[in-house]
C-alpha cells in the first residue's frame, strides 16, 4: 500500500498528496499570518518612515542653503533673456526688475517676479522659466489696443476696457473713430460704466464694419455719453448725427445719402437725428 494517504474520495481521484492538502484548504480566520501587524511593529514602522522623511526635508533644506551661495548658480545680466511685443521695450522690463532680482538663481521667486512684470498696463501674461544653472528666460505677451478714447488726454485700450498708455500717432498706428463720452474718474462707478461704453463702442464699430464697405473710417467720433442714443461726429467736424441704440449700419449708410441735399435745403447743419424710420430731423446751427 502506498505510504501517502490520500484526503477523502476527491483526494483518490485527483491524486492530492496528504502533505499538500493545505494549498486547497480555506484559510482559518484565527491564523496569526492573517492578523494585522502588531501595535508595536506598527509604531516602529512609523518612526522609521517620519525619520526618512525629516531627513529627506533636511537634505533638500541643506542643498537649497548650499546652493545659495554657489557661484555656478550666479545670474548676470547678459543671462536674463526677456522677449516682449510690438509695444512694450524690454530695456523697460529689464529695469523694472533689475533692483528686485536676486543675484542667485536659486533664490529666484517666479511668482513675484510675473506679478511685478504683470503689474504694467501693457501686460496680459507672463511666462519665466529658470534655466539651471544661471540663466533665466522671459516671455511677455502683450495686450492688444483696439481703440483710443478721449477724456483729458488721448488713451489707448483694449478688449477689456482697461486703459493701456498715452496714444501716440508716431508710435500707434490706430485707425479708428475716437471715443468720447466717458465718466470722469474720479466717480467710484466710472470704472465700470466706461467699460460698458467701451463693449458698446467695440459692438458698434463691429456692426458698421459688416457689411461690403466698412463705414468706421469715415467718422472722427463716436460720443456713448448716453447710451441710449449713440451719436457719432464724420471726419468733416459736423454735423452731430444721433443714431439712436440700434440699426446703425442702415441709419449711417442713410446719414451719408441724404447729407448733401439736407446741406442745400438748410445750409451749414449742426445736428442730425437719424433715428426715425419715417423721418429725418435736421437742426441747422442758427435754429439752436
Amino acid at each position: 500500500m502506498n505510504p501517502r494517504r490520500l484526503h477523502g474520495e476527491e483526494g483518490i481521484k485527483m491524486g492530492i498528496p496528504l502533505a499538500d492538502e493545505d494549498a486547497f484548504l480555506r484559510r482559518n480566520p484565527d491564523h496569526p499570518s492573517t492578523l494585522p501587524l502588531s501595535g508595536k511593529r506598527m509604531v516602529a514602522l512609523l518612526i522609521v518612515k517620519s525619520t526618512l522623511f525629516f531627513l529627506a526635508v533636511v537634505a533638500l533644506y541643506l542643498l537649497y542653503e548650499y546652493g545659495k551661495h554657489l557661484p555656478v548658480y550666479t545670474v548676470h545680466a547678459d543671462n536674463i533673456t526677456i522677449e516682449t511685443g510690438e509695444y512694450l521695450n524690454p530695456k523697460d522690463i529689464r529695469s523694472l526688475i533689475h533692483k528686485h532680482f536676486p543675484d542667485n538663481l536659486i533664490i529666484l521667486d517666479i511668482e513675484e517676479l510675473r506679478a511685478r512684470i504683470e503689474s504694467v498696463n501693457w501686460v496680459r501674461e507672463v511666462t519665466i522659466r529658470k534655466i539651471l544653472p544661471d540663466q533665466v528666460r522671459i516671455v511677455v505677451r502683450e495686450k492688444r489696443p483696439v481703440g483710443v478714447a478721449r477724456t483729458d488726454r488721448l488713451w489707448l485700450f483694449d478688449t477689456n476696457g482697461d486703459f493701456l498708455s498715452e496714444f501716440q500717432p508716431s508710435r500707434h498706428d490706430i485707425d479708428c473713430p475716437v471715443l468720447i463720452g466717458l465718466m470722469n474718474d474720479g466717480d467710484p462707478l466710472s470704472h465700470d460704466e466706461n467699460r460698458e461704453r467701451i463693449r458698446r463702442y467695440l459692438q458698434f464699430v463691429r456692426e458698421i464694419d459688416a457689411g461690403e464697405n466698412g463705414l468706421s473710417g469715415r467718422l472722427s467720433e463716436v460720443d456713448l455719453a448716453d447710451l441710449a442714443d449713440v451719436v457719432v461726429i464724420p471726419l468733416e467736424g459736423a454735423p452731430r448725427v444721433h443714431l439712436g441704440h440700434e440699426n446703425f449700419r442702415k441709419r449711417l449708410e442713410n446719414y451719408f445719402q441724404v447729407i448733401d441735399m439736407a446741406r442745400e435745403e438748410n445750409g451749414p447743419i449742426s445736428e442730425i437725428d437719424m433715428r426715425y424710420d419715417d423721418k429725418i430731423i435736421v437742426r441747422p446751427y442758427e435754429n439752436l
